[in-house]
């Protein structure tokens, strides 16, 4: 560890990113007494995603990983990407069977992006990169600004994403193994629609992996 890093360590003592307590942090930034009580996940199918071959995340979103996960969505804890993703990476590791070209994300709209500041999604993503030393690029754009997902009935779910997602021109992705990136999967139509458009787009196998899953 160089000298400025130890001296900021001091003058502002890592916390763990689920009890936000100073002990016993590892290098990714959670305590063991924490880490060791996460609800784990795994593999899971996605019914509602038929485009998807495959789906992973290392946890369930609840508890502390529902608390922290808000906080790096809407309080700028964008640093908490490292650990999700080194997480995230792990499950990829352990429950995606077959080779992965390139990651991509579930992008933000512009409008919700120049509001929150950046893109939760593309943060993981590009730590994920990273972490499994596969590169990633921009694939999607969402064209339009609907209601958040999680205001809605699992029902308006299906349906609010119609139209949302367009891919990218000139598409860089054709015939490509993708791995799709999300915080969350709740009832898959995120994945859905945008796995959909890949496919559509002419990527050849789809993957998804969230940091946590309903």
């Amino acid at each position: 560890m160089d000298p400025a890093t130890r001296l900021l360590d001091r003058l502002f003592p890592p916390k763990c990113i689920f009890c936000r307590k100073v002990s016993d942090i590892n290098e990714y930034g959670s305590c063991s007494r924490c880490s060791a009580a996460l609800p784990r996940s795994g593999h899971f199918s996605i019914p509602a995603a038929p485009s998807c071959s495959a789906a992973c995340a290392p946890y369930h979103y609840a508890g502390a990983v529902r608390s922290a996960l808000l906080r790096f969505k809407f309080s700028r804890r964008k640093g908490y990407a490292r650990f999700f993703a080194r997480a995230m990476a792990d499950s990829v590791r352990s429950d995606i069977k077959g080779r992965i070209d390139c990651i991509t994300w579930v992008p933000l709209s512009r409008a919700r992006l120049r509001k929150r500041g950046y893109d939760q999604a593309r943060c993981l993503a590009e730590e994920l990169s990273k972490e499994l030393n596969i590169p990633c690029a921009p694939l999607l754009e969402k064209i339009k600004d609907v209601r958040p997902q999680s205001s809605l009935s699992r029902k308006e779910r299906l349906t609010n994403l119609s139209g949302v997602f367009r891919a990218i021109s000139p598409f860089q992705a054709k015939d490509a193994s993708v791995l799709l990136v999300d915080d969350i999967i709740t009832t898959g139509s995120t994945v859905a629609a945008a796995s959909g458009v890949l496919k559509k787009a002419g990527v050849r196998v789809i993957f998804a992996v969230s940091a946590a899953r309903d």
